[in-house]
């Protein structure tokens, strides 16, 4: 059975580590490499399930609501697909666009608190893998983790 306190405790712990990173790296994800600068949350387990899921046709369009690095807008445009990749903090919205350039595909990164900011659209997909936890946000890092209630709630109803 899961402990859900030490499950907490791993992730507040992973956060903070993350919080301390003063230099870029480098995860393979789907055979792809994504740089991931500081300020950035690291692709994890979960990311790397759900990029092994996409698999599109050329011309589709996609928006990743939680983007970080852009791992699944890289994964997806590499297979033809454009889109929209938005996130809440400005230093993913920066690192996922050099991520789209490194692979000169058609998506564009925007600055957004889930869809507030993002073009008003019909997409073919759409990419979300927000926090599972609740804290307190204080860095725009602690997005990645922290708001879990309040994220599905907004995601579904948007």
């Amino acid at each position: 059975m899961v402990n859900i306190e030490e499950v907490i405790k791993h992730q507040r712990a992973f956060l903070e580590k993350q919080k301390e990173r003063t230099v870029p790296e480098i995860y393979m994800i789907e055979g792809v490499e994504i740089v991931v600068n500081p300020g950035v949350f690291p692709p994890a387990t979960d990311t790397r399930l759900l990029a092994s899921n996409i698999n599109i046709e050329a011309g589709v369009r996609t928006l990743d609501i939680t983007s970080g690095a852009g791992t699944f807008s890289v994964i997806a445009g590499i297979q033809g697909a454009s889109g929209i990749a938005a996130d809440i903090n400005p230093d993913a919205v920066l690192n996922s666009g050099e991520n789209f350039k490194r692979y000169d595909i058609d998506v564009k990164a925007v600055v957004s608190d889930l869809f507030d900011k993002v073009p008003k659209e019909l997409f073919d997909q759409i990419y979300a893998n927000g926090p599972f936890i609740e804290g307190d946000i204080d860095d725009p890092l602690d997005y990645a983790c922290y708001g879990a209630i309040s994220f599905i709630k907004r995601l579904l109803k948007d």
